[in-house]
């Protein structure tokens, strides 16, 4: 079963809290407010960081990303200086990155590389004849 990096890393945190060592070590010190609100603004950054990275995607060379579900953003026509709002709710992104967030957008991913089509033509007139 795959297990990503976000998934193993509060398991670890679990654990570790599970532990003899860390329960001697909480039991020895006497744990003030302070101290248990430094490690909780802690831990909500690092999940955090771990949201943030674990969304954040960068296209391949080869590849661009279409992203669905937000919302437009307003532009200006350079050639008549209007503002309109882009309505489509979507944005294609190639050779660089995004972050997507959860449950509000989706992210798909289309392939850029070429690709060879035969084609056959007959009784088709050329220069040659």
């Amino acid at each position: 079963m795959f297990l990503s990096l976000h998934l193993l890393l509060p398991l670890h945190l679990f654990l570790f809290v599970r532990s003899s060592l860390f329960l001697s070590v909480i039991r020895g010190v006497a744990m003030s407010p302070v101290v248990i609100a430094v490690l909780g603004v802690v831990v909500l950054l690092v999940l955090l960081a771990l949201v943030v990275v674990s969304r954040y995607k960068v296209a391949g060379p080869s590849e661009a990303f279409i992203v669905t579900g937000r919302r437009g953003k307003k532009s200006t026509d350079p050639e008549t200086g209007r503002v309109f709002t882009d309505n489509s709710g979507q944005k294609v992104v190639v050779g660089g990155g995004v972050f997507v967030v959860p449950f509000v957008q989706q992210r798909f991913t289309l392939d850029l590389s070429s690709r060879h089509i035969p084609v056959a033509v007959r009784g088709a007139v050329t220069l040659r004849g």
